[in-house]
């Protein structure tokens, strides 16, 4: 049996289910309590929720280049909206999205951010149901 490319999963959930939540810190809770969620949407649109020093709500658009990765581009201008190229992988059932440069982290862009957010990539969207906030 041939297994369907991480692409093509996400595709068929966001078809099924109208999103695909991915969570940071590899869908685990920091031990900051930060949180930050990645909603790809039908149509290609971003929602993306972060709690930490404030909540924010931004929307934006995202694109499939070469297969595997993913270009994701926020209607607004700040350096913790300015994404760089992420890669789509598959780890069991669920999907993780990586910078496609290898990094894990904002701290390594922007100094300025706490080490805190350290380890913020991959993010994970699971195939276990969570409660929507």
């Amino acid at each position: 049996m041939i297994e369907e490319s991480p692409v093509e999963t996400l595709a068929s959930l966001i078809d099924e289910k109208n999103k695909v939540v991915f969570s940071a810190w590899n869908g685990d809770e920091p031990p900051s309590g930060q949180r930050c969620e990645l909603h790809l949407q039908a149509d290609s649109k971003i929602y993306l929720y972060t709690l930490g020093y404030g909540i924010n709500f931004i929307h934006g658009t995202f694109s499939i280049l070469n297969g595997s990765l993913i270009e994701i581009k926020m209607d607004v201008s700040d350096p913790f909206t300015d994404w760089p190229i992420m890669l789509l992988e598959r780890d069991g059932e669920d999907l993780l999205l990586y910078r496609s440069d290898g990094k894990t982290s904002w701290h390594d862009d922007y100094p300025f951010y706490p080490e805190s957010i350290d380890g913020f990539w991959p993010l994970r969207a699971s195939k276990m149901e969570k409660p929507d906030h």
